[in-house]
C-alpha cells in the first residue's frame, strides 16, 4: 500500500474549488527552474501558468551549475544545460547588459590540480554578480506567462493514471482553485532540506551532517509521491 503524506502546508486537501482554471501548462514554483520551465512552455505555444507560494520570486540563484552528480543524469544535463544557460543569457541577461561568467570550480595555482568550469555566474564586469530576478518578470510578462505569486500547492490531480492538474489555494483571497492543465503540470519546487521527518525517512544522514533550510519543505515532493510518482533512489 501506497503511504499517503500529509499537506506539509497544513492546507485543506479535501477543499472544494471555488472555480476551475484552464490551462495548457502548470508549472508551480517560481525559482531558476520554474521561471525558464515556464518561459520555455510558453515559447513552444503552450498557455502557461507559473505559481509561487511566496510575495516574490526572490533572488534568483547566482551561481548556476552545469553539472550534476546523478550518473544517471550526466549524460542528459551534459547534452542540454549548456543550451538552458545559452538561452538565459540571450534573453534575460544581454538585453539588459549583462552575461555570464564561466568559474573554475577550485581556486588552484598547482598545474597538477587543474579543476574544469562548472558554476556560470551572471555579471557585467566579469568580477562581481548581478541579480537578474527583475529582468526575468518583466520577460515573463511580455511573453505573457501567468505568473500567480501567494498561490500555493495543495495537491495534484490525476484522473485515468495522468496528472492533469492541481488543486491550489490563493493565499490573499484566502479561496481554493482548481487548475486544469491539458498538457501537463511541471513541479519546480526544490527538495525537502527543511522537512525534518522526510528527512529522517528518506535521507536521515543529510539531516545528521547538514544545516537545513526553511523554505525547501518538500511539498513538490510529497505532492507527486502521493500521486504514486517514482522514487530517486540515489537522491532519496
Amino acid at each position: 500500500m501506497t503511504k499517503l503524506y500529509d499537506n506539509v502546508d497544513h492546507l485543506d486537501t479535501n477543499a472544494s474549488a471555488a472555480y476551475t482554471v484552464e490551462t495548457d501548462v502548470l508549472v508551480v514554483g517560481a525559482g531558476n527552474a520554474g521561471m525558464e520551465a515556464a518561459a520555455a512552455a510558453k515559447e513552444a505555444g503552450a498557455n502557461t501558468i507559473l505559481i509561487e507560494k511566496e510575495k516574490t520570486i526572490n533572488l534568483m540563484r547566482v551561481g548556476l551549475p552545469s553539472t550534476i552528480v546523478d550518473q544517471r543524469l550526466l549524460e542528459t544535463r551534459a547534452d542540454n544545460s549548456g543550451a538552458t544557460l545559452d538561452w538565459l543569457e540571450e534573453k534575460v541577461l544581454k538585453p539588459n547588459g549583462a552575461h555570464l561568467r564561466a568559474e573554475a570550480d577550485a581556486m588552484v595555482t598547482n598545474k597538477a590540480y587543474q579543476a574544469f568550469p562548472t558554476e556560470n555566474d551572471p555579471t557585467f564586469d566579469d568580477q562581481s554578480f548581478t541579480s537578474y530576478g527583475d529582468w526575468f518578470l518583466e520577460y515573463q510578462e511580455e511573453h505573457g506567462v501567468d505568473l500567480r505569486f501567494e498561490t500555493i500547492l495543495v495537491n495534484l490531480i490525476k484522473e485515468a493514471g495522468r496528472v492533469t492538474g492541481a488543486l491550489v489555494k490563493d493565499l490573499v483571497k484566502d479561496e481554493y482553485c482548481q487548475i486544469t492543465a491539458k498538457k501537463g503540470v511541471i513541479l519546480t519546487t526544490g527538495g525537502y532540506s527543511a522537512n525534518v521527518d522526510l528527512l529522517k525517512e528518506r535521507n536521515p544522514l543529510s539531516l545528521k551532517k547538514n544545516v537545513y533550510t526553511p523554505r525547501s519543505n518538500g511539498a513538490g515532493i510529497t505532492s507527486a509521491l502521493n500521486v504514486v510518482a517514482i522514487r530517486d533512489d540515489v537522491q532519496g
